[in-house]
């Protein structure tokens, strides 16, 4: 009996140890995140509906919905070929991709993107203006971590990552920058609260949440940036209480999948701005969310999300028609 007894024991002790191993490599796998040049406070990279080119033919879908980030072979391979870091560590890994599914790994790789020199140039209005890289690598962003994706599926930078940076978002030259820090002549929205998830034993990103008045009812929304054409969705039963004006009903898709949404317009308060928004109502769950939300579809113009404090950003005016350069 004791050596049965024993035996549990220490077969408990084994799993306990082994799960708390992975948590500290997982949690700890983004620490030494860095600037090869440490004069160098930023980077930015051509960015569009979500998806962000770190390098020539390298993106990458920024995924809010997402706990850990994930580089697909073809990327690693192209990363290589570009002559950048991607060096591979040996240890047990546990993650999840942006359906939710759990994924279980023995190595993860850490990579380096490069930092080019960016220039925006504005045409002869003033009013468009446009991203020209310099192809020549002056630096890199080195050791982030990521776990191995699917083959022919786009590679992930989820909020284990994220939740390190502050981004800026400038739609108007398509572009995103991340930084350590919030760039001056922005003012402070609203707080994106970060909570545990269930891939939190395991030392993954958090959640994101923003609250916001809905047709004078407090909501509370999940952040994620993975789905495609919507600013926001609420479960289909509240289309009647809360629409003002019916619209439309579309064909949504949300990470990999196609869902039928009716659409309509809402009294919205969030943060300090308050007026009428287009949201999406449907049962269709995300990652289990009812209520969710895409800010980068959300906010149209020039914005800060600093994953670090919780906290979102918006400029005032917009200075997209003056010249710009990389600080």
């Amino acid at each position: 009996m004791k050596r049965i007894y024993f035996i549990l024991l220490a077969v408990v002790f084994v799993l306990l140890s082994a799960m708390g191993g992975t948590y500290y490599l997982n949690s700890t796998a983004q620490d030494k995140i860095a600037f090869s040049d440490s004069t160098m406070t930023s980077a930015t990279y051509f960015f569009s509906n979500g998806v962000v080119e770190v390098a020539p033919d390298v993106n990458f879908h920024i995924d809010t919905g997402s706990p850990t980030s994930l580089i697909s072979p073809e990327d690693i391979v192209r990363l290589r070929n570009l002559g950048l870091s991607v060096d591979s560590i040996n240890f047990p890994v546990i993650g999840a991709d942006t359906r939710g599914n759990i994924i279980f790994s023995t190595k993860m790789y850490l990579v380096s993107f490069p930092v080019s020199r960016v220039h925006y140039r504005c045409d002869s209005l003033a009013e468009s203006v446009w991203v020209e890289p310099d192809t020549a690598i002056h630096a890199t962003i080195d050791n982030i971590a990521f776990m191995p994706g699917r083959s022919g599926e786009i590679s992930v930078i989820g909020t284990d990552v994220l939740s390190r940076f502050v981004t800026e978002q400038i739609p108007m030259v398509s572009s995103i920058t991340f930084r350590f820090d919030v760039p001056d002549g922005y003012e402070r929205f609203c707080t994106m609260e970060p909570q545990l998830s269930s891939m939190d034993i395991f030392g993954a990103g958090p959640r994101y949440y923003i609250e916001a008045t809905v047709s004078g009812v407090l909501r509370h929304f999940f952040v994620n940036t993975g789905i495609d054409g919507v600013k926001m969705k609420m479960p289909r039963e509240l289309y009647s209480k809360s629409v003002t004006a019916p619209v439309s009903e579309d064909l949504v898709k949300v990470n990999g999948g196609l869902f039928k949404a009716r659409t309509g317009i809402v009294l919205m308060q969030m943060g300090n701005r308050i007026g009428s928004e287009r949201v999406h109502f449907s049962n269709t769950l995300d990652n289990g969310e009812p209520y969710y939300i895409n800010l980068f579809n959300f906010l149209s113009g020039e914005s800060v999300l600093d994953f670090r404090s919780g906290r979102v950003y918006l400029r005032p005016h917009s200075y997209t028609s003056r010249q710009l350069g990389q600080k």
